[in-house]
């Protein structure tokens, strides 16, 4: 991953884009050393959308399933899996 300021990617633009079609490369790009923007290729661009569709579809999946559970159900269940959690946490602390 190579990190530029953007001043410096405006005059070499050509070459970072060079780099991320046929490397692969991500170029983050930055103003006085904060993350401004990230220089990806379409591939790598068009896998995270369609992994962050997939995963909006599996949570919007949960929330229909979700729908359909007794309220009173869910706090029991939430409450067994923290009751859990915290026995699992203090066996390992001790």
């Amino acid at each position: 991953m190579l990190h530029l300021d953007v001043r410096e990617a405006q005059i070499r633009f050509f070459e970072i884009l060079r780099r991320v079609l046929d490397e692969k490369e991500v170029v983050i790009l930055e103003r006085a050393g904060k993350p401004m923007a990230a220089l990806v290729s379409i591939d790598l661009y068009e896998r995270w959308r369609t992994e962050r569709e997939q995963r909006f579809q599996v949570v919007e999946r949960l929330r229909e399933k979700a729908r359909k559970v007794p309220e009173d159900d869910t706090f029991a269940d939430v409450e067994e899996a923290l009751t859990a959690i915290r026995t699992s946490h203090i066996l390992r602390d001790s």
